[in-house]
Order: structure tokens, then C-alpha cells, then sequence
């Protein structure tokens, strides 16, 4: 059982995601804040994760990791992961991570 989340809604975020390059391909221009789809993030049926939890991620990265059909469920899994480490870490390096570590 996973604890219950605090759903943090932040549109100046999200924007700041979408304005980063694709942190799996590279791809500027294209990329959106992808939202988790995992359990331990808080995602529930019909409840969106926290903003916290967004990788920035190109229309086409987005679809194969929330939809695609060439990877496992693991691998997607792992794929967001990744992308979602590199996002925090470049709005760190800018100074703009808005969300305290135990948040």
C-alpha cells in the first residue's frame, strides 16, 4: 500500500518543463511535461500525479513511454525514470526546482 500524496498544482512548472529539450532524444521545441504513471508517484484511476512528478519529454519519447509498444512495461518505466532525473537535474543546475526534497 502506498502512502497518500499532496497533489501540488503548478503551472509556471509545467511551463518550465515544456521549455527544456527532450531529456531521452535531445529534441527541442516539441517537448511537454509528461506526467508519471506510476503508483508510487500517486497516480491513480482518473487522478493525475503531482506536478512535481514531470519529465520533460518530446511528443514522440512521451507517446512510446506512456503508450508505445517496443518497450516493456519495465523499460518504460525505467525510460521515464531516467528522463525525469535528467528534467530535475537541469532545473536545479538553472535554479529553478520548485519542490523541497522531502516534498
Amino acid at each position: 500500500m502506498f502512502k497518500k500524496s499532496e497533489y501540488h498544482r503548478d503551472k509556471a512548472h509545467l511551463r518550465e518543463v515544456a521549455d527544456l529539450p527532450c531529456m531521452r532524444c535531445g529534441r527541442e521545441g516539441f517537448t511537454q511535461a509528461a506526467h508519471s504513471n506510476q503508483l508510487e508517484h500517486g497516480k491513480g484511476r482518473g487522478i493525475k500525479v503531482s506536478d512535481k512528478y514531470v519529465a520533460a519529454l518530446c511528443l514522440k519519447c512521451h507517446h512510446e513511454i506512456d503508450m508505445g509498444n517496443k518497450l516493456t512495461k519495465q523499460e518504460r518505466k525505467d525510460e521515464w525514470n531516467r528522463a525525469f532525473d535528467r528534467t530535475v537535474a537541469e532545473l536545479k543546475e538553472r535554479n529553478k526546482w520548485r519542490f523541497e526534497e522531502n516534498d
